[in-house]
């Protein structure tokens, strides 16, 4: 069990809501935690955590990610997120 509400409001203050250069809306926060606790868990590098979205089903749908409706996070949104719990 991990105490993911609790991380997200530790995050929360810290989180840029918008892009100050355009672009596509932020993914949620509980999608993005759910993401690094499957990176860390499972050691992959960035590139290959971004595959394993796509590749592996119950990834995809232990980060809360519809694959048909929902873009996938890319390596750089991912290394982004890492940046921000820092």
């Amino acid at each position: 069990m991990v105490p993911c509400q609790a991380f997200i409001e530790l995050i929360v203050p810290h989180d840029p809501k918008t892009n100050k250069k355009g672009g596509r809306p932020p993914y949620p926060l509980m999608t993005m935690l759910g993401i690094y606790l499957l990176q860390q868990w499972c050691s992959l590098g960035y590139p290959a955590m971004e595959e394993a979205l796509i590749a592996v089903p119950t990834m995809s749908r232990f980060a809360s990610i519809d694959m048909i409706s929902e873009w996938i996070p890319d390596e750089t949104t991912i290394l982004s997120f890492r940046h921000l719990l820092g």
